[in-house]
């Protein structure tokens, strides 16, 4: 399967979710609004929880020493992906929550696979 978003482990709320960052899924979806104000509208529009649907980090690397504030990453998890996805209505979107739903299955397929071989040793 092509790589269309990279997933990664974040811990968010106490627990390892897979999770995506929200700029790299505003990309994909080549929206024409910036990602600022993409991001926060969204969020606030379907109540997503900081916490628990995402988490914010500093970007890295950006505006050293400037004294301009630093932009900041969001982690999004993949349940927050989707429904982002979902909301633009259109085919990227549609691609890229396929996408996501087929990571998935994957991931819990090769799970249970591992729990499998873990009973049956």
């Amino acid at each position: 399967m092509n790589e269309l978003i990279s997933i990664a482990t974040q811990t968010i709320n106490n627990e390892d979710v897979q999770a995506v960052n929200a700029s790299e899924l505003w990309r994909f979806l080549e929206l024409g609004r910036d990602f600022s104000t993409w991001v926060k509208a969204r969020i606030e529009q379907y109540e997503f929880e900081k916490g628990k649907d995402f988490v914010t980090l500093p970007k890295t690397g950006e505006l050293e020493n400037t004294g301009l504030q630093r932009p900041i990453e969001y982690i999004i998890t993949i349940d927050m992906a989707k429904e982002l996805a979902m909301v633009e209505r259109n085919r990227k979107g549609k691609e890229v929550r396929e996408y996501f739903i087929k990571c998935e299955r994957e991931a819990n397929r090769k799970k249970h696979l591992t729990l499998g071989q873990t009973a049956a040793d």
